[in-house]
């Protein structure tokens, strides 16, 4: 067991932490184990800065770090030993703990060093909760509260029992080749008696016993002890461990008693300082005015550690905190060692010892008292009321919802592709709460996260793509867990961007290399780095969801480790081809994004893609089912019937036929054929060509110049917002679409134009790609023309300047909208395949990790940006914590791995499994 340093795969929609110690990786395994679980028992997030090893006395917190980066820090024991490392730790950085206004916990043990020193730094600190191991009776003695004020107290153990503890393996007694061992401590002499125990037990018993025959290893040397999973090794061969109470009853608090030791050491320079007399005399003169002055002897955690390995304790009587009872779970020693003889007769006995070691084992180790999980939820308790009274709410907090979550997730600004507009509203329709996440157009760079709230309830986030701390990079506790595929991807595509011309063309088998591809080729890497990164932090923060929708391959990486982070449904919603989605790409370009796609599409729980040939061909590439969603308005966008008679009427007093191009000025799509082809159609044919300007744009528009026709029977418009191009397409008579059915990704394509002519009630005419050719021959809604052969241009547009056919196809074509091409018709599979992989009922919504709310709870955007962008939140807004962070931790991971086991299961066995659930709640 190892901490994890560092900030890195914490929840965002719960507080942070940051705990301050100092130990050694490899040093003892107790202080690790602390922390460690600490900082996995937690219901809060607990980043762990780590100061060793020491870089200059006395230890203080390097200026790099911020503590506004946190909602309150743990001052760790370890660090807090002594007095000047105390009040050094926050001489180096920006903002000192007293001005810090997070939650202040220190954690203090051995605190009879300087005891008046510890009252005296929580006051100028201003510390809120102290962490003792002081008894309830004894803490004002040494913490008044006319010097502490109201300072929130839990009581502590030295040590508790870590989860592992319980797995450790039993070697029987008589097996063990140590009979008596022990591992002690030379203290200092202003510990006093339980100091002066720790050396001398060992070497009392080993001289009582050393004509016993007896096998001892027993130590006090600082040389001699032992680390790791060695300790653990040396405990499991001792029959027989030695033991004494931990602490000191002896306070020292103003330290005149360390410098009357120190007095006493120049003294009694003659003197053995570990043997008896150096301590009897020291104790006759001068200790023993302060022997017992507050009573803080304890257990230790060798005590937990020796019980877990079921060793035999023979202990020098004591209290041992209440939890280790004499003749349960030791055996009591006489400080005489008038009685060792029959503590040995009594081990000899293996029932007896037995019956010993098997009930410390199963009271106290397998006792939930005494883990890290208690103590640790104590502390939380604390922490968490203390967040909530700070975080006063703005206003009244937003009902947590109970709906399921999705997240739609793509390479682009949401408002630029009407299918993420559609495929959003119809999660919303079908009982999801729905963020999506986009990024900044390329041309504009946004300041901060941007928060859209739309009027359905919608969240719609945009995050600049450069802007990230490389989320999809792993950490090494990752490393250790396994990386996601995702993960995976994105590391192969980083190396290869970091390779060498020479050597990238060799590795991705590019022969015919150049400049420009490779160019081309890594900025596709970058896009595919940074893009996936900047949504990965930004998703992580957001909050946890139930739905992952990754909008295309470009997004997959991502949405692929969320989803395995989440335990949440994946579902891949191809809007191409994207190997092919470059039309100059070359084919060992094609052929390395395919490896990506072929890697990530198969780890999906739903593929789907925008028409039927385009995902067979995908299925057959990728070898996985792929359902159709096509690329359809939805049914509200429709117009209005009287729309239709009005068009007509303007068309007779005109006597011309509008013909409509709406989309993107793109190369490949045949806009320079369509406009060099256009002289040859009827002088009743006008042509408008819809769409953003760009510098294509004015090559098309001197193309159209050359014809003659230019602001005469072609005219270029001012592009639209994607809200309006219904209503936009329904100023014209009839849609086309020109795309190269040469390309494989326009060969099957579904256009979003397609159906948004069909909305406007405009016939189509379009070149012959697999889809949309064959809806259009089906059902009659126009005419198929194809550039390099028959029919041509001049014949499909010369079919629909007949008004009474004119009329007709467009009839036909608002009909065929409204009764089966738009979302709402073509979507409904996939929703209902989503909603049973979700599989959730009510018996399931009642959730103890609900952290939706927050983001729609009308905080400013503040709280949805702070510090490094885009670090957007560290707690649950104004929602009340006891809603969302005090549910037992349980609970909370009950149900994650209920939901991870679902996730797991076939869809057909979820959906077997719903409608038994359902069909019993029914009764």
């Amino acid at each position: 067991m190892r901490p994890t340093l560092g900030s890195f795969d914490f929840r965002r929609d719960v507080p942070t932490l940051l705990m301050i110690a100092f130990y050694e990786p490899h040093g003892i395994s107790t202080v690790y184990d602390y922390v460690t679980a600490w900082q996995r028992a937690s219901r809060l997030n607990i980043a762990v800065l780590n100061l060793w090893p020491l870089s200059g006395s006395p230890i203080s917190i390097p200026p790099s770090v911020d503590l506004d980066d946190f909602d309150g820090i743990i001052v760790h024991p370890t660090i807090a030993y002594s007095p000047e490392n105390l009040f050094a730790l926050d001489t180096r950085i920006k903002m000192t703990f007293d001005a810090y206004t997070g939650v202040k916990i220190l954690v203090k043990q051995d605190e009879h060093i300087c005891s008046a020193r510890w009252a005296e730094f929580i006051a100028a600190k201003k510390f809120d909760v102290l962490v003792t191991c002081l008894s309830p009776e004894e803490v004002r003695k040494v913490y008044p509260r006319d010097i502490v004020g109201d300072l929130e107290i839990v009581h502590a153990l030295t040590g508790y029992v870590p989860q592992h503890f319980r797995d450790i393996p039993a070697r029987p007694l008589r097996q063990r080749p140590i009979d008596i061992s022990y591992r002690g401590s030379i203290q200092p002499l202003f510990v006093g008696r339980l100091g002066f125990e720790k050396r001398q037990i060992g070497y009392a018993v080993e001289k009582a016993m050393a004509n016993a025959g007896l096998n001892f290893d027993i130590s006090s040397r600082p040389e001699d002890r032992i680390h790791g999973s060695a300790w653990f090794d040396f405990l499991g061969s001792s029959r027989i461990v030695l033991g004494t109470e931990s602490g000191s009853n002896l306070f020292d608090f103003d330290g005149s008693v360390a410098h009357w030791c120190q007095e006493y050491a120049t003294r009694n320079r003659n003197l053995d300082k570990s043997g008896e007399e150096y301590y009897y005399k020291a104790h006759h003169e001068f200790l023993n005015r302060f022997e017992g002055n507050v009573s803080y002897a304890t257990i230790s955690p060798r005590h937990l550690e020796a019980a877990a390995t079921r060793s035999v304790q023979v202990l020098y009587e004591g209290r041992y905190s209440g939890i280790f009872e004499p003749y349960r779970h030791y055996l009591p020693l006489k400080r005489d060692l008038s009685n060792l003889d029959e503590l040995l007769d009594f081990v000899r006995d293996e029932q007896q010892a037995n019956r010993l070691t098997e009930a410390a084992f199963e009271e106290i180790i397998k006792n939930n008292r005494f883990t890290y999980e208690r103590f640790v939820s104590q502390v939380d308790d604390v922490a968490e009321r203390l967040l909530a009274q700070r975080r006063a709410p703005a206003s009244a907090p937003t009902p947590l919802s109970t709906r399921p979550r999705a997240l739609l997730l793509m390479s682009h600004d949401p408002d630029q592709d009407p299918r993420i507009e559609w495929m959003s509203r119809g999660l919303r329709t079908n009982g999801f709460d729905v963020v999506e996440l986009g990024t900044y157009r390329f041309t504009q760079i946004g300041p901060s996260p941007s928060l859209e709230h739309l009027v359905d309830g919608r969240i719609r986030v945009r995050v600049e793509r450069k802007r990230h701390d490389y989320a999809m990079m792993p950490t090494p506790f990752d490393i250790n867990r396994g990386l996601t595929i995702g993960q995976q991807q994105i590391l192969m595509i980083l190396g290869f961007v970091m390779l060498p011309n020479d050597v990238l063309a060799k590795r991705i088998g590019a022969i015919d290399v150049n400049p420009e591809t490779i160019d081309r080729f890594r900025f596709l890497c970058l896009h595919f780095v940074n893009t996936n990164s900047a949504l990965l932090q930004a998703a992580r923060q957001i909050g946890v969801f139930d739905v992952v929708i990754a909008c295309d391959l470009d997004t997959m990486p991502a949405a692929q480790t969320l989803a395995t982070e989440y335990s949440a449904v994946l579902a891949y919603d191809a809007h191409e081809y994207w190997p092919h989605s470059h039309q100059a790409s070359r084919h060992w370009e094609r052929e390395f994004w395919g490896h990506i796609d072929r890697a990530l599409a198969p780890l999906a729980d739903i593929r789907s893609t925008v028409s039927t040939p385009l995902a067979e061909e995908m299925a057959k590439d990728y070898g996985v089912f792929f359902q159709c969603v096509p690329n359809c308005a939805l049914v509200e966008d429709a117009c209005k019937d009287e729309l239709l008679i009005q068009r007509r009427e303007k068309r007779k007093r005109r006597q011309t036929v509008t013909f409509l191009y709406q989309g993107a000025f793109a190369r490949g799509r045949n806009l320079e054929s369509l406009i060099a082809a256009w002289p040859g159609t009827d002088k009743r044919a006008i042509l408008w060509l819809r769409g953003p300007h760009w510098h294509y744009a004015d090559d098309l528009k001197a193309l159209a110049r050359q014809t003659g026709l230019l602001d005469k029977r072609i005219f270029f418009h001012d592009a639209v917002v994607e809200s309006q191009l219904v209503s936009a397409a329904a100023e014209a008579d009839v849609g086309i679409i020109p795309y190269d059915p040469a390309d494989i990704n326009n060969r099957f394509a579904c256009p979003n134009k397609f159906s948004q002519y069909l909305a406007a009630g405009l016939p189509i005419i379009s070149t012959p790609i697999k889809y949309v050719s064959s809806l259009v021959r089906a059902n009659d809604l126009g005419a198929i023309f194809d550039f390099a052969g028959s029919p041509s241009l001049a014949d499909a547009v010369n079919s629909l300047l007949d008004e009474g056919r004119l009329f007709d196809c467009s009839t036909r074509a608002r009909q065929y909208f409204l009764d089966e091409f738009n979302w709402e018709t073509v979507s409904r599979p996939f929703y209902e395949e989503l909603r049973a992989c979700v599989g959730q009922i009510d018996i399931l919504r009642t959730r103890p990790d609900l952290d939706f709310a927050w983001i729609s709870n009308g905080r400013t955007m503040r709280d949805f940006a702070i510090q490094q962008y885009p670090s957007f939140v560290h707690h649950s807004g104004n929602v009340e914590s006891k809603q969302v962070s005090v549910a037992p931790a349980v609970a909370q991971s009950s149900y994650r791995f209920a939901r991870a086991v679902w996730h797991t299961l076939p869809v057909p066995a979820r959906r077997r499994i719903r409608a038994g659930l359902e069909a019993l709640l029914s009764r």
